[in-house]
Formats: structure tokens, C-alpha cells, sequence
């Protein structure tokens, strides 16, 4: 008698046998998944620790390290936003990112602060399109600048000053609501290009009025210059608690409730496999 004539024989025997064992240890499997979600809270708040492009950046701009935060990735930024405004709108305020994007760093002076967003051009792969004459190209992603022939497998990069313009709001409201810092965060973008393929500059201001500055790393006094006169006059009165606080992220985007909820059920099935297991009287 040949598997596939036997299926029908076996599938319910290997089912019942699939529902018994998931019986038997449900307590464990319900406490492997809420542990498991706990843990990638706290390990995701731990890992942003470990950014030493902060450290880097901080002495290319000539201020203290302590006074440059990596910011979340942007849907944790804009989560952090959204539970404080209830008026948040996803498509109209989540930064659009890029491939050439590095990381986006809040950075504090006694001037004020500023959200720049670093990205590398000489280690992203780019394909030249010599037979377009256009200018410039419109896209679902944004807007290219065609003379430099940047074309992507599947979509053109997304304006560079745009992005950077949305994560300096979400921040600029996220610092005006949990610490009542007054003036607003310039954006700034911070681009590696040697090979000279990054898009022209657009002007795009952020909600507060502010345009984007493009800095390059191949001009670091301009960019230090830039740095050292910030206006905006978001001058923050205490950097480490904005650091500290802004490090713990993954605690911030999943709610104190959340986390409770979670770990009533991790509490809830140790205790159930255990009592399956017959460890429990």
C-alpha cells in the first residue's frame, strides 16, 4: 500500500496526536510567546546602545558624545508621536527613509538642537540610465534627479531633505511634549558622496519653517560651522534625561499596559505548564 493511499488513514491519527501535545503544552507555548515578545522589547531598546556611529559623529561635528542620540527607526518615531497626538496621520507624517540612510541622530548644543540624517551614497548600488534627458523625474517614491542617473532595481531614492524634514517634527513635538522644550529642531542632512551621485538638493522645509541644510563629510568645517550657529532656539535644558530617555525607545512604542498584559500571561502560562507538567499539586 503506497504513502498517498494511506494519507487519509494517517492524517487524522497525526492531527488528534497534533491537538494532543498542543493540549499538553499550551502553558508553555503561551509563555514562550509572551517572554518572547517581552525580551524583544528590552533587547530592542539595548541594541541602539550599541551605535558607535554616534561617537564618530559626535567628534566630525565637534560636540560632546553624550550630546548625540540615535534616534528610533521611523515607524518607532512615529509611534512614540502618535500616542501623544491624537491627530497623527501615518501618510502624511511617517519619514519615507532610504536605502542610502545610515541613521538619523538627535544632536543638542547651548544653541540648540538638530536632527541630521546620515547617508551613504558611495556604498549603495545604483544603475546609470544615460538614454534619459530629463531633469527631473516624478515617481511614487519622490523625486530624482536624473542627471546624475539614479535609477533603483525597483524605485527611485525618495527626496533625502524630506525625510530628514519629517523626523525633525515628530521630534521637535516629542521633545515640546514630554520635556516642554521650547523653539523648534532644524533638520539637516549629512550625505558621504565621493562618486558624486547623490541627488540635487530639493528645498524642503519642515512644519516649523525650517529648510534642510546638506552637509557633506568631505567639508567638515562647513559642517561644524553649520552645528555651531543652529537657530531655532530648541536649546534643551537637561541632554542626558532627552538621551536616556529617548534610548529607551522599544519601552515608550509597546505602553506600560501592553507590557503588564504580557507579562500577566507569561506568569499565567508557567504556571499552567507547570501544572500540566505536574510540577503544581
Amino acid at each position: 500500500m503506497s504513502f498517498l493511499s494511506s494519507l487519509p488513514e494517517i492524517l487524522p491519527i497525526a492531527m488528534d496526536a497534533a491537538r494532543a501535545a498542543l493540549f499538553q503544552n499550551a502553558g508553555w507555548i503561551l509563555a514562550g510567546i509572551t517572554g518572547g515578545a517581552l525580551l524583544s522589547d528590552l533587547a530592542a531598546g539595548r541594541l541602539r546602545d550599541r551605535d558607535k556611529r554616534a561617537g564618530y559623529l559626535a567628534e566630525f561635528l565637534g560636540v560632546r558624545e553624550d550630546h548625540v542620540v540615535p534616534l528610533p527607526p521611523a515607524s518607532a518615531l512615529w509611534c512614540l508621536y502618535a500616542q501623544r497626538n491624537r491627530n497623527a496621520y501615518v501618510d502624511a507624517e511617517l519619514p519615507n527613509g532610504s536605502q542610502t540612510l545610515q541613521g538619523s541622530y538627535l544632536v543638542m548644543t547651548a544653541r540648540g538642537a538638530a536632527v541630521i540624517a546620515v547617508h551613504n551614497f558611495e556604498t549603495s548600488l545604483f544603475y546609470r540610465a544615460p538614454d534619459r534627458t530629463d531633469d527631473i523625474l516624478d515617481t511614487i517614491g519622490g523625486r530624482a534627479s536624473v542627471a546624475h542617473g539614479l535609477v533603483q532595481p525597483e524605485r527611485f531614492p525618495v527626496e533625502i531633505e524630506f525625510d530628514a524634514a519629517r523626523r525633525a517634527d515628530l521630534v521637535t513635538y516629542l521633545l515640546k511634549a514630554a520635556f516642554r522644550t521650547p523653539g523648534d529642531v532644524v533638520p539637516m542632512v549629512l550625505v558621504r558622496d565621493g562618486n558624486d551621485m547623490a541627488p540635487t538638493p530639493m528645498d524642503e522645509p519642515s512644519q516649523a519653517g525650517h529648510t534642510v541644510q546638506r552637509l557633506s563629510f568631505a567639508d567638515p568645517e562647513a559642517a561644524r560651522d553649520a552645528i555651531a550657529t543652529l537657530e531655532g532656539n530648541a536649546r534643551v535644558a537637561d541632554p542626558p534625561a532627552v538621551r536616556d530617555w529617548l534610548l529607551r525607545w522599544a519601552g515608550k512604542v509597546t505602553s506600560l499596559r501592553r507590557r503588564a498584559w504580557r507579562a500577566s500571561l507569561l506568569a499565567a502560562g508557567c504556571l499552567m505548564g507547570a501544572w500540566q507538567a505536574g510540577l503544581l499539586p
